[in-house]
């Protein structure tokens, strides 16, 4: 089965992007982060995108500054059937990490 290396939802075989984070799916989690094991995360929003590539574009490079990131669709058409890509989508991360992502989302020119 695969899952979501971001939000670690467990998918049907057959399946290959999140539909709520949009990332690409892997054959296996790797382990939780020691900071997620047995605490309840709160995700604050820090950005908001004009549509899915954007946003995860800087998911990604925020997933790979170690900060775990959410995507979520916004807006008339988000979450539906159909295609949410050009939809606005929202970042969001951990409550320890708003700061962290904040100030990198800034240092590279990113207007919040």
């Amino acid at each position: 089965m695969p899952f979501c290396p971001a939000c670690r939802t467990e998918y049907q075989a057959g399946a290959e992007q999140c539909a709520d984070c949009g990332a690409a799916l892997v054959a296996a989690l790797p382990p939780a982060p020691r900071r997620l094991v047995g605490r309840p995360v709160v995700e604050v929003p820090i950005a908001t995108f004009p549509d899915y590539p954007r946003a995860a574009m800087w998911a990604e490079w925020l997933r790979g500054e170690g900060i775990l990131s959410v995507l979520v669709p916004l807006g008339p058409g988000a979450g539906g059937w159909g295609s949410s890509a050009l939809v606005p989508h929202e970042l969001r991360v951990a409550q320890e990490d708003v700061d962290l992502a904040r100030t990198l989302l800034r240092d590279m020119g990113h207007q919040l």
